[in-house]
């Protein structure tokens, strides 16, 4: 709807919208806390301004912040105005329409696939004895060049495909009235926006327009000037106006300050995210078959259940929608499938179940999973829900996975950004420009690390523009470089310091090295994030935590002003900007970096003066959807230069090519590790890691020989070596991602690993056993299985797991469940490195302290040369045995 104008339509402007970043200013602000106003105004008609005001800085307290006293005196006295002008036509003009609050839906979302497009609406109202729905669309600016109904043609045009979605989802039978709802506006604020066919065709065919938009964007080659980001530029849109054109401008002279090594390298990542968002979108056909987002539609529930994508026939065992937090507990239903996929921290769509795809006929609520235990599942809603209709009327919901469009878009804005810096920070970046080393320096020691610890503390301390340190499992990484690095900038100089890293898990390692450094100074640092998503030990710590103790810009900026160190995610800390216009950066340490692509972080990278990356590249890289194929770098200067694959790591890129260039003084490698025992280090260190890898002196558990007590009813065999191979049959069932003779045989394994510990009087924690297993369904089947055959106290306690999920981590002993049923499987099972290094099996292995039990069947797993290797190297028994 953004595309089009008083005089027409200006699909490019898609690709500007892209790819420029939203600059932070009081529209927006003003947008955000109309739509605040609303929401609350329709669940309290006699609610108070003043009453509203702490919560509206709560809304967005570091933005406010970012404004000076008459700014936010502006903001404030804007704010009431549209209070005011809000609750007039909630009490007033409403009636007239006949819209009953009780019978109103805020933020409801659905899915037509008739006409291709999704839409969340502001307001829903639903006349059920009339069969009519009243669609009001909320603006808290005034109409630009209205046309004849008093609207804003971008606004009426999104009104019109609300309609077209609401009489798609409910096939006609419903009729409609629309309207806009200008709360800025003086007076006549709600204003009837009528049906127009052509319009509403014209709009289906510019949705068109931008779908060849969007496969330009993929598939751009051959000169610039004949590329679609050649055309954006002032000739091109030759009405356009205001900030508009503006924006054009921008957007035209960056590009051309641009060489054409830096062009290149833009569209070949942009090329990837789009090719990216296409296949999350809408799948690929091929060996495997996935239709992405557009599964909720073209697949039947037997089909989704056979890939384990769907939990359906739940029940409402508790409904917290209406709250604060808008939370719901579901439980599963003898009709619901025993195996699914989805785990805490999934994206969902949670819609009521009932007909052939009642995902396209039903409102859909956008969600995250905060708690999957036993047969429950809570989710989290985007929004509240004032009006309970819906779940009191249905009986059977179901829960599918989502996608979203904020994290490609987050991508596209990061390459803007990288492209506004300046040219020596976009060619470091580029590795073009070698980095610089600080003179004066003080040297840093500590009796906590090794002589190789302090000797690469003190090498990143030296470094001025960025920092790789190249950290294989267990050798301290973060408990001890991050740890220390800390201690130092904190210590011994004024720095503003960021850490972020991929996870949040990896965010609570941070955290707590954090805490280890400041020894007992707590009050330096602030965690960015959703408190469902940070261990409880650190949810004090939380941002948001801390801002709803205060309702005034003063008292925030006041609590900000002792802050010197911030930790987040990389996807929380890219989308609250307004950080940096609150804090002066200096250096960011980045954990996890081996699994962060360009795209995610090169722009983030901007806004500091040093950067110090810690990854291992042998280990597991970012989650890729296209073929490795499709992913490779095209362009031949590019690859001259240390490009090989867009699906490759920046901090991998940028290790490679300093080892080609012989920059020693920015790159180290921790080749001490203190996790694995020496047998179980063998194999990695000499298949992965080139023979770098020496146990840290003086542990005396990483060399001693095993001597365990072993009980009379407990298979000797398998506790002969640290690494033991279980040949296991393959699964003659349909379903190729369960293996249950793996199940059995692992069972009967932990049954002995219990009897071992208590005779050895070893104690049970979760640190104790892990299983890893490639899918998620294996991982439901082995649950179910653990928890119904083990003692309830000793089987919650075992982790059961992906091995992506497993980075990071590590166990007494790991249990790993290949899954092999068919020899093509194992095409999906490696990770190949463009060294040839299987980085999955090197993670799965690394993961163990004193013990790998790795099942599968040998017949399938000899075709591949590393599992090959592997099996050679381990100990072989029968399953049988």
């Amino acid at each position: 709807a953004n595309t089009f104008k008083f005089y027409g339509t200006e699909p490019l402007e898609v690709i500007l919208n892209k790819f420029r970043p939203i600059d932070m200013s009081i529209y927006l602000l003003l947008g955000n806390i109309a739509n605040f106003i609303l929401d609350e105004v329709v669940n309290n008609s006699e609610i108070t301004f003043k009453e509203l005001i702490p919560r509206i800085f709560q809304l967005s307290p570091l933005q406010i912040s970012c404004l000076d006293d008459r700014g936010v005196k502006s903001l404030l006295g804007h704010a009431h105005r549209h209070f005011l002008h809000l609750t007039k036509v909630i009490k007033q003009d409403f009636n007239k329409e006949s819209i009953t609050i009780e019978n109103v839906y805020l933020e409801p979302s659905f899915y037509s696939r008739d006409y291709g497009i999704q839409g969340r609406l502001d307001l829903l109202h639903e006349d059920s004895g009339n069969h009519h729905f009243d669609i009001v669309e909320l603006k808290s600016g005034s109409p630009f060049r209205p046309n004849n109904y008093g609207l804003s043609v971008q606004h009426y045009t999104q009104t019109l495909l609300y309609d077209l979605i609401v009489k798609s989802v409910f096939k006609g039978k419903r009729k409609t009235s629309n309207y806009i709802l200008y709360s800025k506006e003086e007076d006549w604020q709600l204003r009837n926006a009528p049906v127009l066919k052509v319009q509403q065709y014209e709009a289906l065919k510019t949705r068109n327009d931008l779908l060849l938009m969007e496969y330009y964007l993929a598939n751009d080659e051959g000169p610039f000037t004949e590329s679609i980001y050649g055309k954006i530029k002032s000739t091109s849109f030759k009405k356009a106006s205001g900030f508009l054109k503006d924006h054009i401008q921008e957007f035209s002279d960056l590009f051309k300050n641009l060489d054409d090594f830096e062009k290149t390298y833009l569209r070949e990542y942009a090329r990837y995210i789009a090719r990216e968002h296409r296949l999350a979108k809408v799948g690929e056909h091929g060996l495997s078959k996935s239709n992405g987002l557009a599964a909720l539609w073209l697949e039947d529930k037997d089909e989704k259940e056979d890939r384990f994508s769907i939990l359906h026939s739940l029940v409402i065992q508790q409904n917290e929608t209406a709250s604060e937090v808008p939370v719901i507990t579901l439980e599963k239903s003898k009709l619901s499938p025993e195996l699914t996929r989805f785990r805490v921290g999934d994206i969902v769509v949670l819609y009521p179940q009932g007909g052939v795809r009642s995902v396209l006929h039903n409102q859909i609520f956008k969600c995250n999973i905060i708690q999957l235990e036993g047969s429950q599942i809570t989710l989290k809603l985007r929004s509240r829900q004032y009006n309970q209709r819906i779940f009191n009327e249905n009986k059977f919901w179901s829960i599918e996975g989502d996608v979203m469009d904020s994290s490609f878009l987050s991508m596209y804005r990061s390459l803007y950004q990288w492209a506004r810096a300046s040219k020596d920070t976009r060619e470091k970046i580029l590795g073009l420009l070698p980095p610089e080393k600080n003179k004066d320096v003080y040297l840093y020691h500590s009796d906590e690390m090794t002589s190789e610890q302090n000797l690469l503390l003190n090498k990143i301390i030296s470094s001025k523009n960025y920092f790789l340190l190249w950290g294989p499992p267990g050798t301290g990484k973060t408990s001890v470089m991050v740890k220390h690095l800390v201690r130092y900038l904190v210590k011994y100089t004024d720095e503003m310091i960021c850490l972020v890293a991929y996870t949040n898990k990896a965010v609570d390692e941070m955290c707590k090295a954090v805490l280890d450094a400041l020894e007992g100074e707590t009050d330096l640092f602030i965690r960015i994030g959703s408190s469902f998503s940070c261990d409880p030990t650190y949810r004090p710590y939380l941002l948001d935590h801390a801002m709803d103790r205060f309702s005034r810009r003063e008292e925030i900026l006041s609590f900000l002003k002792q802050k010197r160190i911030i930790i987040s995610t990389v996807s929380s800390l890219v989308n609250r900007t307004e950080i940096f216009h609150l804090f002066k950066m200096d250096t960011i340490i980045i954990d996890e970096a081996s699994q962060i692509l360009e795209p995610m972080i090169v722009g983030l990278l901007t806004h500091f003066k040093r950067f110090i990356m810690i990854g291992d590249h042998k280990q597991l890289p970012a989650v890729v959807v296209q073929d490795e194929k499709q992913t490779r770098i095209r362009s031949d200067v590019l690859k001259a230069s240390g490009f090989s694959n867009t699906r490759n790591s920046l901090f991998e890129r940028l290790y490679m090519q300093a080892v080609d260039n012989e920059w020693e003084d920015i790159i180290g490698i921790l080749n001490q590790q203190g996790r694995m025992h020496q047998d179980i280090m063998t194999f990695s260190n000499r298949q992965f890691y080139e023979g770098r890898l020496q146990v840290i002196p003086g542990i005396e558990r990483l060399i001693h020989p095993t001597d365990l007590k072993i009980p009379e009813t407990v298979d000797e065999l398998k506790w002969e070596r640290r690494m033991v191979f279980i040949n296991t049959d393959v699964e003659e069932d349909f379903s190729w991602k369960t293996n249950s003779h793996e199940v059995a045989a692992i069972i009967q394994l932990l049954k002995e690993i219990i009897l071992i510990y208590e005779a050895n009087e070893m104690e049970w924690n979760p640190h104790s056993v892990g299983v890893i297993t490639p899918y998620r369904a294996q991982i439901s089947l082995m649950s179910k299985y653990i928890l119904e055959s083990l003692p309830k106290e000793r089987a919650e306690m075992i982790s059961i797991d992906t091995v992506e999920r497993f980075q990071g981590g590590a166990r007494d002993i790991i249990i790993i469940s290949l899954c092999t049923n068919r020899m093509d499987q194992m095409e999906r099972l490696v990770s190949l490195s463009d060294e040839g290094i299987d980085r999955k099996l090197n993670v799965a292995l690394t993961r163990a302290r004193e013990r790998v039990f790795i099942f599968g069947n040998k017949e399938i797993m000899v075709q591949d040369e590393n599992y090959a290797s592997l099996i050679d190297h381990t100990y072989t028994i029968s399953s049988s045995s």
